[in-house]
């Protein structure tokens, strides 16, 4: 009976998706993406990686894909790749914060200060209350040596969040290179 039942109810719901335009996703191509997140989950990054190639190459161009691809190359350490796929989650979904802070990230830590400047500066801009970002542009900017606009940011930090100690810590960086 319960057989039945679950036989029914994926009949009626292929035809719901048939009617709506849709097509199921090929049954190969989900098995990829779902092992790839649990290979990478599980720290089997060389693994994920081939996983998530072969998801992307039977046609999918999906943001999340790429941006795990991006993530899986950082653990890697392949940074040049890795801001590849994030530049193509962006390029997929440019309102997303998770690709602008990847890709800021990865341009800090591939020495492009300057780069990484720019993705903070338009997550500031989107989110201005969230001094993380302030911190994260302030990094960047000690970074590429632009220690005024630094201080600047992690002085709208300091007057939202006296607490914060990575504003102490960088305005001990910012006296220290004064000298």
């Amino acid at each position: 009976m319960i057989i039945r039942y679950f036989f029914f109810a994926n009949i009626l719901f292929c035809t719901v998706l048939s009617w709506a335009g849709a097509s199921p996703a090929p049954t190969a191509q989900v098995a990829d993406c779902d092992r790839a997140l649990a290979e990478y989950a599980s720290g089997r990054y060389e693994e994920a990686l081939t996983s998530i190639e072969q998801c992307i190459a039977d046609g999918t161009s999906n943001y999340q894909y790429y941006a795990l691809k991006g993530k899986i190359l950082e653990k890697l350490y392949h940074y040049s790749g890795a801001i590849i796929a994030q530049q193509k989650a962006f390029q997929l979904n440019p309102e997303s914060k998770e690709a602008q802070a990847a890709l800021a990230s990865l341009h800090l830590i591939s020495g492009q200060p300057d780069f990484a400047a720019v993705f903070y500066e338009k997550l500031v801009t989107a989110e201005p209350s969230v001094n993380r970002w302030r911190i994260s542009l302030a990094t960047a900017l000690i970074a590429a040596g632009k220690h005024q606009t630094a201080l600047e940011q992690l002085k709208i930090v300091e007057q939202t969040d006296t607490t914060n100690w990575l504003v102490y810590k960088y305005y001990g960086r910012l006296l220290l290179s004064a000298r």
